[in-house]
């Protein structure tokens, strides 16, 4: 099984991409680029997996809980990020993937 971050809309890209430039500026960690739901399926074929099931969720990340923690990051950085974005929760994705190997 396979769970991973996704993008497959232009806005949450480009929230994701923004708020991962301002913890660069702070952190300088550097974070790849999510794929997006049919590349990610495509890279498994590819590589011989046979897709039994996937499921894609949608929720909101919450600027103060996930990137604070994730990214161990100040209160007072996390609430630049806040003021910055005008927004405290964005829409993110994830994919969940059931793979089988053939025999």
């Amino acid at each position: 099984m396979l769970i991973n971050f996704v993008n497959d809309d232009k806005k949450s890209y480009s929230t994701r991409m923004k708020i991962m430039g301002i913890i660069y500026g702070y952190k300088k960690i550097v974070r790849p680029e999510n794929p997006i739901s049919s590349k990610l399926l495509k890279l498994c074929r590819k590589s011989g997996f046979k897709i039994v099931r996937y499921k894609k969720f949608n929720y909101y990340l919450s600027v103060d809980d996930f990137y604070k923690n994730r990214f161990k990051l100040t209160g007072s950085q996390t609430k630049s990020i806040i003021h910055i974005l005008r927004f405290n929760h964005h829409r993110s994705a994830q994919i969940g993937i059931l793979m089988q190997k053939p025999l």
